[in-house]
């Protein structure tokens, strides 16, 4: 066909382009804003669970510590009184059953002063894992 027909070689080219894609970007750029708006209220909402968790943890430290606090007075006059309870019963002015049960009343303090002790300690670790620190 004309001047290139005793030419040995032959060349293909194809080129495609689109002149018109606008639906299927703007339907992805639709699809990544929603997305991250998505992710955005997950992390805010991650953010404000961790807050609230965070301040939870901290008052329950606190009220522990109180707690605990009290009862450190408690088991000094539980003990008072069981020192008082074992004089009256060496002397014969009670029974040696109200002595023990006045020794039960003070074991009994004692048990849930060291769980009011574990469970503050236990609100601290959780509290330290959360800034980050090896409690």
């Amino acid at each position: 066909a004309g001047i290139l027909q005793d030419s040995s070689w032959d060349i293909t080219l194809t080129a495609r382009w689109e002149l018109y894609n606008g639906g299927a970007d703007s339907s992805q750029v639709a699809i990544n804003k929603l997305m991250l708006e998505q992710l955005k209220a997950q992390f805010v909402d991650l953010k404000r669970e961790t807050r609230n968790t965070y301040i939870s943890l901290r008052d329950q430290f606190y009220l522990n510590q109180s707690t605990l606090q009290k009862f450190a007075d408690s088991i000094d006059l539980a003990y008072k009184n069981y020192q008082q309870q074992q004089r009256e019963a060496n002397r014969g002015l009670v029974s040696d059953l109200d002595a023990l049960r006045v020794l039960e009343d003070y074991l009994e303090i004692r048990r849930t002063a060291q769980a009011q002790k574990l469970e503050m300690q236990v609100a601290w670790a959780q509290l330290q894992s959360m800034v980050g620190t090896i409690p």
